[in-house]
């Protein structure tokens, strides 16, 4: 992501290397970009919220049912093989789970939370691991 030109570049990869970037898409949006994640569509975690993208175009996904809304400090994580999209949400000390048009599944909260910095989802070993503070916590995924 070029946030000055709010711009997602892409790199074909060939024989001999990266070939030249090319500019995937432009959205005013991606100039506030905090994280992406990538499946067969394109999550970019913003200040404000996350935005999908599909085939170069923005898709549905909305936040809009968060009791408290997103922070503005996070990660977003899923895979193509995923059911869902998690999202660390640093500031209120949490992990969403969300379906792929960003409702809310399910969120996690725990006394152990005090400085989440990161996270890595294994959904099929139903496993979460979570870096808070100095530590590496290994949780069940619900």
């Amino acid at each position: 992501i070029d946030k000055k030109s709010s711009s997602l570049i892409n790199f074909a990869v060939g024989k001999d290397g990266l070939a030249k970037p090319s500019v995937g898409l432009r959205d005013p949006q991606l100039s506030g970009a905090i994280d992406l994640s990538i499946d067969s569509s394109i999550y970019i975690l913003t200040k404000t919220g996350a935005i999908k993208f599909q085939n170069g175009r923005q898709a549905a996904f909305s936040l809009a049912a968060l009791t408290a809304p997103f922070s503005g400090t996070g990660k977003i994580y899923t895979q193509k093989d995923f059911n869902y999209v998690y999202l660390l949400d640093a500031g209120n000390k949490r992990i969403l789970i969300l379906d792929k048009k960003g409702n809310l599944v399910r969120s996690i909260k725990s006394d152990m939370f005090t400085s989440l910095k990161d996270f890595q989802i294994d959904e099929k070993g139903k496993l979460m691991y979570v870096l808070n503070d100095g530590s590496l916590l290994k949780m069940a995924l619900p």
